[in-house]
């Protein structure tokens, strides 16, 4: 179906389209233009009023278009559209072959409406391989849009505003990679804020509603540190904290870093708290240090440093004062090696618990990772990739928080890749991250910002072209989403993601070999 005609081209960024017929076309339509032997796929991003009745436009449509040149005399004022080019396909030898535009279309060129088998690209890329979602053009389309797990290395951002879908666009990603990758070949870590991602909510079911069915049983461990009446979680053990893990929590300063130390390498992890404990005492009782004292440290300093120690003590919910080999940490870094989705709700716990659970947790699995890579590269090589998932990403990743210094998340974007380590920064406002942190994700998941700030942010971050977008990333619609890739497709696809409600719906419609409700869930909680 003809739907225009090409009136104008200005390379790389703008063909525009007279548009003809009754054919509605809105922002975000993409068409097919035929020019030659050639074809391409343009995206319109603006309209505008334009009257095309000049003498220059009519000379040209005379040239043997007679059936072009009744439709615009017949139009007067119209409008014409702004298009981007998306792409060149082309045919040779029964081949057909799609690259990013190095040409323009011809003047006059017709322009079409776009059918379902003009997106035969999409499907046939092979690294893609987690389904996020259909192509999201005019009539719909059968098209399935994936991402690459080869790239969760290089991260992945989720952005909008609240309500418009990044909570269910995670948890489409968690059911795309249990369901279509074999066991072990990725394991996650979910730092839930909101206790979504397995218990859900009122609006969106959780992955505790798939626990039961053959494909996902056993592969989602869920830890809740304060639930009443159930099995408690392995703790984080004080005693074999390192020193930058308590500096990166609580803060603190030179001297009391010098002091810490100073405990650690002289009584080792298994002592240096109980040796803290006899010092307090004997302050308490003999206003002097006695471990302390031979180790140069003031009293002062102690006191300062004695006080901050005790706030981490007093999180016993997730920590223990007892030096413990295999404390949560190692747990969590065994089941991401063996390929589970760890999922720790964080909603019911303080501030400080958060940040220990967090950072801890983070930091240990990059240091083991690091630990291997130095040591045993092919045993790196053979581990499944780890995927963390991060909400508020904005308030660890900001350009304020890193000037305070480097955190752990910003040396997983910086040198996860090394270490098969990837991570979901999912955010609500993408203005405050970093830029080089945010220049360093790659795959961009935009599902609606309304601020101005936050779509620049995003357009001048992502490794595409997004800044024709702006306008159409401002309205996008609950589910609606553009994505842009490191380098499997050359432009950002608009896709509308899958319905995490319905994909478990469909599940347990299906019973894929569902196993009796006999409470033998693989969780921990």
């Amino acid at each position: 179906m003809v739907v225009g005609f090409v009136v104008g081209a200005d390379f790389p960024s703008t063909v525009k389209i007279m548009k003809c017929g009754d054919l509605e076309i809105e922002v975000g339509d993409i068409f097919k233009v035929k020019s030659g032997p050639k074809s391409y796929l343009v995206r319109v991003y603006d309209v505008e009023h334009f009257k095309p009745v000049n003498e220059s436009i009519l000379r040209g449509l005379a040239l043997g278009r007679e059936d072009v040149k009744a439709v615009v005399e017949s139009m007067g004022e119209t409008r014409v559209f702004a298009s981007v080019i998306l792409c060149e396909v082309s045919e040779s030898q029964g081949k057909r072959f799609f690259r990013a535009p190095k040409s323009i279309p011809d003047m006059y060129s017709e322009v079409h409406e776009a059918s379902d088998e003009d997106f035969w690209f999409i499907e046939e890329i092979g690294q893609l391989d987690i389904p996020l979602g259909t192509l999201r053009v005019r009539g719909g389309s059968r098209r399935e849009v994936k991402l690459s797990s080869s790239q969760f290395p290089t991260h992945i951002g989720v952005y909008a505003v609240t309500g418009k879908g990044k909570t269910n666009a995670v948890l489409v990603i968690l059911h795309s990679l249990m369901k279509n990758l074999p066991r072990g070949s990725v394991g996650v870590l979910v730092l839930d804020a909101h206790n979504e991602y397995f218990e859900g909510s009122a609006k969106i079911k959780g992955l505790k509603h798939l626990a039961n069915l053959h494909d996902f049983k056993g592969r989602v461990f869920y830890y809740d540190f304060k639930k009443k009446g159930v099995l408690k979680p392995p703790k984080l053990s004080l005693p074999g904290m390192r020193v930058k893990e308590i500096n990166d929590v609580i803060q603190l300063t030179d001297a009391q870093i010098e002091a810490l130390l100073s405990y650690i390498q002289a009584f080792g992890h298994g002592k240096w708290l109980e040796k803290m404990e006899e010092d307090r005492e004997s302050i308490k009782a003999e206003g002097k240090l006695v471990h302390g004292g031979k180790l140069g440290v003031a009293p002062n300093t102690f006191n300062a440093l004695y006080r901050k120690i005790n706030l981490i003590r007093g999180c016993e919910s997730i920590v223990s004062t007892h030096y413990i080999k295999s404390d949560l940490s190692k747990d969590v870094i065994e089941k991401i090696d063996e390929g589970f989705v760890v999922i720790i709700n964080l909603s019911n716990l303080t501030d400080l618990e958060e940040r220990l659970i967090v950072n801890i947790l983070t930091s240990r699995i990059l240091d083991y990772r690091a630990y291997i890579q130095s040591r045993k590269p092919a045993e790196l090589a053979s581990k499944p990739y780890c995927l963390i998932i991060l909400e508020e990403a904005h308030k660890v990743l900001g350009e304020t928080v890193l000037r305070r210094g480097e955190n752990v998340f910003s040396r997983v974007v910086r040198e996860g890749r090394k270490f098969k380590a990837g991570l979901v920064a999912v955010a609500q406002m993408p203005r405050l991250i970093d830029p080089v942190i945010a220049s360093q994700i790659q795959t961009n998941i935009i599902l609606g910002l309304s601020h101005k700030l936050d779509r620049k942010a995003v357009e001048e971050n992502s490794t595409q072209d997004l800044s024709i977008y702006d306008g159409e990333i401002q309205v996008l619609e609950r589910g609606e989403a553009l994505v842009s890739y490191p380098s499997e497709i050359a432009f950002p696809l608009p896709v509308k993601i899958y319905d995490f409600n319905a994909i478990v719906e469909e599940e347990l419609r299906r019973g894929l070999k569902v196993s009796k409700l006999s409470g033998e869930v693989d969780v921990m909680i």
